[in-house]
C-alpha cells in the first residue's frame, strides 16, 4: 500500500528514502523488499528488482519458489541477461544456498 501511494505520486525517491531510513532504524534489513522488488519489477528496472529480491530471498528462504518464478521470468529478455547474471554471482559471495539454486534455475532456463 505504501509502495503503491508513493509511487501514484510520483515521490519514488521519497519512497526509497523512508524504506531506507526504516531498515536502519527497525533493524530489518528486509522490511518492505517484496513490495519494492514488485514495484521495480513491474517498471522493468530490473536490476533494482533483483536487488530487492535477493534481499527478500536470503531473509525468507521458504519464500523461493516466489523469488525463483519472478527473476526467470525477468530473464525472458535477453537484453539483461549479463546484468542478472552479474548480480547472481556476486551474490554467491555471501555463500547462500538458496542464490546457488537461484542461479541454477536461471542458467538451466537461459542454456548457458
Amino acid at each position: 500500500m505504501l509502495v503503491h501511494t508513493f509511487s501514484r505520486l510520483g515521490l519514488t525517491k521519497e519512497m526509497e528514502e523512508l524504506v531506507k531510513r526504516g531498515r536502519k532504524k527497525l533493524g530489518q534489513i528486509d522490511m518492505l523488499a517484496l513490495d519494492l522488488a514488485n514495484y521495480y519489477y513491474s517498471r522493468q528496472t530490473y536490476d533494482r528488482a533483483l536487488d530487492e529480491y535477493l534481499i527478500y530471498i536470503i531473509e525468507h528462504p521458504h519464500q523461493e519458489k516466489l523469488v525463483t518464478d519472478r527473476v526467470l521470468l525477468m530473464s525472458d529478455d535477453p537484453e539483461n541477461h549479463l546484468l542478472k547474471e552479474k548480480k547472481l554471482v556476486s551474490s554467491l559471495e555471501n555463500n547462500h544456498v538458496i542464490i546457488n539454486k537461484l542461479l541454477a534455475g536461471y542458467y538451466f532456463k537461459t542454456s548457458r
